[in-house]
């Protein structure tokens, strides 16, 4: 220990064993003083020991919470009071004490030194300019958070007497769309029925029209038969069936187009006759056009007639070898079942396609799409009077009901907008409703954040692109008394929690967004200032600045 630190003791325990007269140890608040009493022995703060009070401040650690030693750097654990006195007084660990470097603004924590100045005046008056600033800031933004007030009532008034309202107009919402179901179902119950009807009627006229055809194609066959029947037995023998038709390559012994044809190569019976009929008559009226009967032009004028000269055949009927290998009879065969032999469903369907065409979709159809349920029917053009007014009362009964359906669920969207804006903590006095439905920006360096109040807060870069949710809306952060916004369940970070943002509140004349910060990953920090935070003309600074001697 060196001379002057001797010396510093000494004075020390002569200044304190003086009389009756109490002088406070260095870097002791005001609010300790009878706990440093000079004219006892001192007691450690923990209560662990018991000390002589000229072992206070001797620059030797005897209490271990280091309460013995309050103006100098002994122990690690200790704490140096600045007194301040004119401005505002601070405490600092002890090993700052006598360090070189001026903590206090009277220069008590390097008394050893003597480098350091005095300049808690110069603080003080600085210090007294801004709070009397902050206090002005204060109370204009007191008297806009009034202002503030009276409008969130007001709005929170209107949004009840609104609630009121929707939540009658939900009850005749609901009553008119029940009534228009019960009418569509009614309409169209009987547009079911017309339809039905309708399709019995024309399943009744097809069955007409066939029959109709079938006792024509019948007569048409007996007529056939008749004239064949050469000899009126009732049967048609193989010479009876006109070798100049049947016999195409004129090989009287080979009746194999015959047996295709009947599924027979003995004598043919009217069953037979009239079961091959639709198949075998274009061979008939191409062959005998001679010998077709007058009523029969018209209806087998759309016949697909059968040229047996463009039969892919590699040689004349002329020069045809009846004794051709077996084979070259199969491949023959073959081609007359492919080129010649069509059923009835394949003549009649290329006849329909040929005589009716696909018709292209119209521009209206392309751009209206597929009809949807709900959407109206359109009605055939082949319905009848009746059941196109049947079709069009129940298309307007289907509209009633998807309209009334509309406006209640336009109400019910409203009431739950309305339900969640009368739950939502709008502050002691509502005085941060009209926050409610604004938004504010702010932009640094990389992105841009942008703040609904009571809804959510993004995040984009700074040259555009897609919106990120750093959380929405929470509630108040727990025992913030209104000063920190809390929003969560944001977006997922990559390998990381979900996002969230703490919005603090400040004192302001404008509502804008100073600041942003991310502290801790996917954790986010938004300054707001708004004149709804300024609920009290702010405590000045020169209240908390004292004089202590």
């Amino acid at each position: 220990m060196g001379a002057i630190e001797v010396l510093l003791i000494f004075l020390t325990i002569f200044i304190f064993s003086k009389g009756s007269e109490k002088l406070l140890p260095r870097g002791v608040p005001l609010s300790q003083q009878t706990l440093y009493d000079s004219l006892q022995d001192f007691t450690c703060l923990d209560g662990t020991l018991r000390v002589p009070f000229m072992f206070v401040n001797d620059d030797y650690c005897d209490c271990q919470d280091g309460s013995d030693e309050p103006g100098t750097s002994a122990c690690p654990n200790g704490r140096f009071y600045c007194q301040n006195v004119g401005f505002i007084p601070h405490d600092l660990p002890s090993s700052r004490v006598n360090d070189g470097v001026c903590d206090c603004c009277d220069a008590s924590d390097e008394y050893m030194f003597g480098n350091c100045t005095n300049i808690c005046h110069l603080l003080g008056a600085e210090a007294k300019r801004a709070a009397e600033q902050e206090a002005e800031i204060a109370s204009q933004g007191n008297e806009l958070r009034l202002q503030m007030i009276s409008a969130g009532k007001q709005i929170k008034q209107q949004k009840q007497e609104r609630l009121s309202a929707l939540e009658a107009e939900k009850i005749e919402a609901t009553r008119l769309k029940d009534e228009a179901s019960q009418l569509k179902q009614i309409a169209e119950n009987a547009e079911n029925s017309a339809l039905e009807a309708h399709r019995l009627r024309k399943e009744e006229q097809k069955e007409a029209e066939e029959k109709v055809k079938q006792e024509k194609l019948e007569q048409e066959a007996k007529e056939m038969f008749e004239q064949l029947d050469s000899n009126g037995d009732k049967l048609l023998q193989p010479n009876e069936m006109k070798k100049e038709i049947f016999d195409q390559y004129r090989d009287s012994d080979d009746l194999s187009e015959l047996k295709l044809l009947f599924n027979s190569n003995t004598d043919i019976s009217w069953d037979t006759f009239l079961e091959a009929w639709p198949k075998v008559k274009p061979f008939f009226f191409q062959g005998i056009e001679q010998n077709v009967p007058e009523d029969t032009t018209e209806f087998h004028a759309e016949e697909v007639t059968v040229d047996y000269n463009d039969l892919h055949t590699t040689e004349t009927p002329a020069s045809f070898d009846k004794n051709e290998q077996l084979s070259n009879d199969d491949a023959r065969v073959e081609e007359w079942e492919k080129n010649v032999l069509k059923s009835d469903d394949e003549e009649y369907e290329d006849e329909e396609d040929e005589a009716e065409p696909e018709p292209e979709p119209d521009d209206e159809d392309d751009h209206e799409g597929t009809r949807e349920e709900g959407e109206q029917d359109k009605p055939d053009d082949h319905y009848d009077e009746n059941t196109l007014k049947t079709i069009e009362e129940a298309n307007k009964a289907r509209s009633r009901f998807e309209s009334a359906e509309r406006s209640l669920q336009d109400v019910e969207r409203e009431l739950s907008r309305v339900k969640d804006c009368l739950e939502k903590d709008y502050g002691p006095e509502e005085e941060f409703i009209p926050l409610d439905g604004q938004c504010y920006t702010y932009t640094d360096r990389e992105y841009t954040y942008k703040l609904c109040p009571f809804d959510q807060v993004v995040q984009m870069g700074k040259s555009g692109g897609s919106e990120t949710r750093l959380g929405v809306w929470a509630g108040w952060l727990e025992d913030s008394q209104y000063k920190t916004m809390l929003y969560d369940k944001g977006q997922t970070c990559w390998n990381g929690p979900q996002r969230s943002t703490k919005v603090a509140l400040q004192c302001g004349l404008e509502t804008a967004v100073i600041g942003a910060s991310e502290p801790n990953k996917c954790e986010y920090e938004l300054v707001l200032k708004t004149p709804a935070a300024c609920k009290f003309p702010a405590q000045t600074q020169t209240e908390k600045i004292h004089d202590e001697f």
